[in-house]
């Protein structure tokens, strides 16, 4: 990799939930790659050490934070930590999910739906809501939030996880509209 490439995010702060492993691992190495201070989110302290050890390692820059998504205050206080002194980020990336249960919705329970909505759904929320004035004040902030081809295509037993994943994808266009005059941007990505 040429310097170039190296210093693409030189500088930025950058925050990537479900990253203890898998695609969120994988960008939060990318991040730090790039040049960018990671700060790396999950419900697993081991898994998110290693990931910070692995970032470290090929010289990047990179501290977790153990939690849950789901946690209003827990949320606040990681965009808080990954802003730093001066008070600003520069990117999130809402990867945090879980697939739910494979049933018939006829066999689901409410406590089904409302764990998986609340990872896939509301958790893309709060870490936005409590991301934007930091993502705001760095005049070009980034939000990409991981969403899935169920969001576009039926997923047969799986209504829980398809109408949180379609959810992102109305929330990201709204956000994107509200944000974007001010230099602010929101991208879906449906791996």
């Amino acid at each position: 990799m040429d310097n170039g490439a190296r210093d693409r995010f030189a500088g930025a702060s950058a925050v990537v939930t479900g990253a203890g492993q898998g695609i969120g691992a994988a960008i939060a190495k990318g991040l730090a790659k790039n040049g960018a201070h990671v700060v790396v989110n999950g419900r697993r302290a081991a898994t998110l050490e290693a990931v910070c050890e692995a970032i470290t390692k090929e010289g990047g820059s990179a501290e977790y934070c153990v939690g849950d998504i789901t946690d209003p205050v827990h949320v606040e206080s990681i965009m808080e930590f990954a802003a730093g002194r001066h008070k600003v980020l520069d990117i999130l990336v809402n990867n945090a999910s879980i697939p739910g249960p494979t049933t018939r919705l006829a066999d689901l329970t409410l406590e089904q739906w409302n764990e998986t909505v609340a990872v896939n759904l509301t958790g893309v929320f709060l870490a936005c809501r409590a991301a934007l004035p930091y993502l705001e004040r760095s005049g070009h902030g980034k939000i990409v939030n991981i969403g899935s081809a169920a969001g576009k295509e039926p997923l047969p037993n799986r209504s829980a996880y398809a109408a949180a994943k379609i959810g992102v994808v109305g929330l990201t266009r709204t956000l994107a509209h509200e944000v974007g005059l001010a230099g602010s941007s929101v991208n879906v990505v449906p791996p």
